[in-house]
């Protein structure tokens, strides 16, 4: 019985003794294999990439819904956007975890978007998979990871953080050696809607250029002359960061153009895949323009009712305009494809081309002939008539190129052209009697310029010369905006001049409590009922709100203040509203 059960105590302790030495022998195995790991390349690879999947979680990225949560969070990284993206697609992370993260995400700083920029470009050189991005169509770039914001060339107002607007226009911008449309373009599109439609739209300019004095010249052009609008965030003005550009020098020529109109229409591919990259963001619409048209009055309706009628249709893109690229209607969110499409093939072929082929690549079959691919086509690209907008430039940016292009779909086209009324901006006015002294020149008469049909031409004013606009019945004024000169006689501008108001109850009483209002000590309010409310600037241009403390207005005029002018004075917008 003793030796019975000594034998089994024996064979108890030789089976735990095994079981010791495969646990040794394993525990001796992994630590082995993680030396071993830890000195291999391929393993290195894994590991950052295990690091960078982490780090997603760690930030509680949702895969799922990656877009919607990394817009708020990288609203100025267009780049750092596009690129950690398409990472987060390929990170597997799965539902439950993403489900299990309650906490809102931290904002990243700077140097954390830079990190994740240079993390997925090491995993896409190192990778079995390489991962397309920014980078392998602009190389370049990835020397200056930490640098690719755009260049905001205003302060923006506490009013722009609230905008929620559904449009956002793009309005690239490079120099012209003879003219600049910019500023006509800009008054055009304000001019053609209502003001209450102006909280659905934001304006983008995208100065394309590296020359630091002329990118300041069009910044204090703009905000020049559209002061409230930039301030309000209607209006943004940027460029894009130093080293954005590639060497343009040493692009490869095709279908038989010169070597500066090659390099010319490249750079403009990527002007437009930088603009769009940044706008895509801020509204659910995004519209192209040019920096050389104008837009017909009541567009903005327009597109809307157009917008409507085509809700049940899976368009990609609408028309407003036939010519290149103006005109044309994206969704916001279906953008970034077409955005790597142009930056795959910007040195190839110009942009209205290369929209062309876009849109054959997502609904053409190559089985079918061309007559069956136009059909297609026009089913997710649908143009509108007439055209809301028309080009108007005549100097190319391209030097020495002259473009007579028109869009004759564009109401009254030819007319328009020869009565010269694509230099006048015309408005919805608060009805009103008009009176002057001033002497007109021929039919270009105040009455019909203040009603929107032409613009308005006076013969040499002088100091007692006055413009008077009664109303009916008192009315408030929200807004005023007087412009003088056009492109064709920039001399015939109104510098000395003022805006004046006269209430419908006694002022002098509120000339003495409240101090934002001017008076003017030659016309004393007391003595005449008018006071102050803006001056013409040396641009010719004055605008500006009446304080809502001087109530119903029953009067509005524009008067010349200095004693001797030799010039003629051309008023191409009135806007009283």
């Amino acid at each position: 019985m003793n030796i019975f059960r000594r034998r089994n105590f024996l064979s108890r302790t030789v089976r735990r003794s095994v079981v010791i030495l495969l646990f040794l022998s394993l525990l001796g195995t992994v630590f082995l294999y993680t030396i071993w790991r830890d000195s291999s390349p391929d393993d290195t690879i894994v590991d950052q990439k295990n690091t960078f999947i982490f780090a997603l979680q760690q930030n509680k990225i949702d895969v799922g819904n990656f877009r919607e949560k990394r817009l708020a969070d990288n609203r100025n990284q267009p780049f750092n956007r596009e690129i950690i993206e398409r990472a987060a697609r390929k990170a597997p992370i799965s539902s439950t975890t993403t489900k299990e993260i309650t906490a809102p995400p931290p904002k990243p700083t700077k140097e954390i978007k830079r990190q994740e920029v240079v993390i997925q470009y090491k995993l896409n050189r190192n990778s079995e998979l390489n991962f397309p991005s920014i980078f392998n169509y602009l190389p370049h770039l990835i020397q200056f990871a930490n640098d690719l914001e755009p260049i905001r060339l205003h302060n923006k107002s506490i009013e722009t953080a609230h905008r929620k607007p559904k449009f956002v226009f793009g309005i690239p911008t490079v120099k012209r050696l003879k003219k600049s449309y910019l500023v006509d373009t800009i008054r055009s599109i304000l001019a053609g809607m209502k003001l209450s439609e102006r909280s659905k739209i934001v304006i983008v300019v995208y100065i394309g250029e590296k020359d630091q004095s002329h990118i300041k010249y069009v910044t204090d052009d703009i905000v020049g002359n559209f002061t409230s609008e930039v301030q309000q965030g209607l209006v943004e003005v940027i460029a894009p960061p130093e080293h954005y550009y590639p060497d343009l020098d040493d692009l490869p020529l095709s279908f038989g153009d010169p070597k500066e109109r090659v390099k010319w229409r490249s750079k403009q591919n990527l002007d437009y895949s930088y603009m769009m990259m940044y706008a895509q963001q801020k509204a659910e619409y995004y519209l192209q323009l040019e920096d050389d048209v104008i837009a017909s009055k009541g567009y903005l309706q327009k597109i809307e009712i157009f917008m409507n009628s085509q809700k049940h249709k899976p368009w990609f893109m609408l028309e407003f305009c036939r010519l290149g690229f103006i005109g044309k209607l994206f969704h916001s969110q279906q953008l970034s494809n077409l955005i790597e499409f142009f930056l795959m093939f910007y040195k190839q072929k110009p942009n209205d081309w290369l929209l062309d082929h876009y849109i054959e690549v997502l609904v053409c079959s190559p089985e079918k002939g061309r007559k069956e691919c136009n059909a297609e086509k026009k089913k997710v690209r649908m143009n509108s008539k007439p055209s809301l907008f028309q080009h108007v430039g005549k100097h190319s940016s391209l030097k020495g190129k002259v473009q007579k292009l028109i869009d004759r779909a564009f109401p009254g086209a030819a007319k328009r052209k020869e009565k010269g009324e694509d230099q006048f901006f015309p408005h919805d006015n608060i009805k009103a009697t008009i009176q002057t002294n001033a002497v007109e020149y021929s039919k270009f008469k105040i009455k019909s310029a203040y009603e929107g049909h032409n613009l308005a031409w006076i013969k040499t004013p002088k100091n007692s010369t006055f413009i008077s606009f009664h109303f009916d019945t008192p009315v408030k004024i929200e807004k005023f905006l007087f412009r003088t000169g056009n492109k064709d006689h920039p001399g015939d501008v109104l510098k000395y001049g003022m805006v004046e108001v006269q209430t419908a109850h006694t002022v002098k009483h509120q000339a003495e409590n409240h101090k934002d209002i001017k008076v003017d000590d030659n016309n004393d309010p007391s003595k005449t009922g008018y006071v102050s409310v803006g001056t013409f600037n040396d641009k010719g241009l004055a605008s500006g709100t009446v304080p809502k403390s001087l109530g119903d207005i029953s009067e509005l005029r524009l008067r010349v203040t200095l004693d001797v002018m030799t010039n003629w004075v051309i008023i191409n917008e009135f806007m009283v509203c």
